[in-house]
């Protein structure tokens, strides 16, 4: 927001909410742009408890201390916890009942969806108001209550029948009598499975055909030669011979759930994919546009030279020595610095989510990513870490996310696709306000994965294209210096 001011030759100052009365007086300011997070259940972040502290004081004592302010508030928050935009909600409260003004409607940004989803439009709605009004002086009513939040309202109410004899399958406690824990299902593959084509990536990239035959195929003269061999479902050796997430009887009778709405989630983007074959295998090439937050250098491919495991076998959890050559590595550093890590998502488990989805056959063939035209008309644009071609092999691998818990919305979303009525209800429940404790203990706490929470609901088949716009992007590992 900062950088676009200073390009349009906006004056402005930016300051930390806890320099309020040192480096500014709150009270004595005409114009405000407000950008507040929101840590823990709702709560203002730390450097902000004293600001707040002190606006409550003020209403306590019933003043008007902020009649001559004009103020536009952008909200950071994730629905994925119980208490969505808690202290930016709080705050527009708080500057509204001390008679501040709000001359552009406030912002919700949503990382369960993707906080550029908001921000972007909002800034640039913004910017185009203050660029087109010379003086804000002629703002001197207070937006409705009703127009104050761009996303305010972020569920909708959802009417599903529960009655059990429907859910038998997916909802049945163990035995025991008690919850059964949360299904683990990461794929334990044989390690000699080798998922690509008959000949190596080598050959692959020079077009060259490889001379291996296998004997499962060989039988067949007209068969092609580069017959891809895919990794299917029934091959993952998952730790739960059943899929099985339980529900619980308190969330089974709840007939009106509140869901997140799927208004948050409109499409933007449809994937176009061709006959063509994609032959691209390495890491993306990095632009401005593309580089990750926080990056301060360039991208280094480094050689890994050693791993040694360190904890015994029987360990709960293992820890790894890796020692990489860095000897081309120009870019001073000092203990403090982090280094990144870009780790592309495992193969077989890339293969495992296309075969789920349906996808095998089309995983390396051209894939063309566009906006629909109901977004260029918004002014939406596609995030730059998405390359408008590639395939869904590589965007799988190298550009989303997939071992991420899904979101609440993500949720929201396979419930939308799924065939069988108790899958849809669990993942509802799921997703819903009344299920944020079951959604924190079975998803976020287990660290369930997108092909565990597919593999737990196998009727449910959400649309690619709804995956590459709701997934996140692949993000760097960072491991802090020290010697």
């Amino acid at each position: 927001l900062s950088e676009k001011c200073q390009a349009h030759n906006l004056t402005h100052r930016i300051h930390c909410l806890s320099a309020n009365e040192k480096e500014f007086c709150i009270e004595k300011e005409c114009l405000v742009i407000f950008v507040v997070s929101t840590t823990g259940d709702g709560e203002p972040p730390d450097s902000a408890h004293r600001f707040f502290t002190c606006l409550k004081r003020q209403v306590r004592q019933k003043q008007k201390s902020l009649s001559n302010l004009k103020f536009a508030l952008l909200g950071l928050g994730d629905s994925n916890y119980n208490t969505f935009c808690g202290a930016p909600k709080a705050l527009e409260k708080l500057l509204l009942q001390l008679h501040a003004k709000a001359f552009y409607p406030t912002g919700y940004c949503d990382e369960a969806v993707e906080t550029a989803t908001v921000a972007e439009p909002w800034i640039c709605g913004l910017l185009e108001l203050l660029l087109s009004k010379e003086n804000l002086d002629s703002i001197d009513q207070t937006l409705p209550l009703d127009d104050l939040s761009l996303n305010m309202e972020n569920t909708e109410i959802a009417s599903l029948g529960s009655t059990p004899e429907r859910l038998n399958g997916i909802m049945t406690p163990r035995s025991n009598g008690r919850e059964s824990q949360a299904i683990r299902c990461r794929m334990e593959t044989d390690p000699n499975y080798r998922y690509d084509y008959y000949y190596d990536d080598d050959q692959r990239l020079r077009g060259e055909q490889s001379t291996v035959v296998d004997p499962t195929i060989a039988h067949s003269p007209s068969m092609p030669s580069r017959r891809p061999r895919f990794y299917t479902f029934e091959e993952c050796q998952c730790r739960w011979a059943e899929p099985s997430v339980v529900g619980c009887e308190q969330l089974r009778n709840v007939i009106e759930l509140k869901v997140p709405s799927l208004a948050l989630i409109v499409p933007k983007l449809t994937s176009i994919v061709t006959h063509e074959d994609y032959t691209q295998l390495n890491f993306p090439t990095t632009t401005p546009e593309t580089e990750y937050a926080g990056q301060a250098s360039p991208r280094y491919m480094a050689r890994l030279l050693k791993r040694t495991v360190l904890t015994a076998p029987t360990a709960k959890k293992s820890k790894v020595l890796l020692q990489f050559d860095l000897s081309g590595f120009h870019t001073p550093y000092k203990p403090g610095d982090a280094f990144s890590f870009i780790c592309s998502n495992p193969q077989n488990e890339v293969n495992w989510l296309l075969y789920r989805m349906n996808l095998s056959v089309l995983a390396d063939k051209r894939c063309t990513l566009k906006l629909l035209p109901e977004a260029e008309r918004r002014g939406d644009k596609l995030p730059p870490y998405l390359p408008e071609v590639s395939s869904l092999r590589y965007l799988f691998t190298h550009c989303l996310d997939i071992r991420q818990s899904p979101s609440r919305i993500l949720l929201r979303l396979f419930a939308e696709h799924c065939k069988t009525f108790g899958e849809k209800r669990r993942l509802m429940e799921l997703c819903s306000s009344q299920g944020q404790q079951q959604y924190q203990r079975y998803i976020r706490r287990a660290g369930l994965s997108l092909m565990d929470v597919l593999h737990a609901f196998p009727s449910c088949l959400p649309p690619v294209d709804r995956l590459i716009e709701l997934l996140p992007r692949l993000r760097p590992r960072p491991y802090s210096l020290a010697w």
